[in-house]
């Protein structure tokens, strides 16, 4: 018989992908268009989240992609895990 823990674990939600997204964005100071990025989580219960216009760094992106990728999380706390990594990287 499966513990609470081990049943826990089964049944959590886990991050099966994540990647980052290039979108552009109208920046009035230089008059024109620049790009920005985002992230594309897909989960393990076959939820996709895109979060766009996240920095406008990629490698911030592609940071945060490789701490997500096989962490166990639910769709709903992604916001508030972004919100904390955008408050180490300013």
């Amino acid at each position: 018989m499966a513990t609470m823990h081990e049943k826990k674990i089964k049944d959590s939600i886990l991050v099966e992908s994540c990647e980052p997204v290039e979108d552009l964005l109208f920046c009035e100071e230089l008059n024109k268009d620049v790009p920005v990025w985002g992230i594309r989580v897909v989960f393990s219960d076959n939820q996709t989240v895109t979060v766009p216009d996240i920095s406008t760094r990629r490698e911030h992106i592609e940071i945060l992609a490789k701490r997500l990728s096989g962490a166990s999380l639910s769709p709903d706390f992604l916001c508030y895990i972004i919100e904390d990594f955008l408050g180490e990287v300013r």
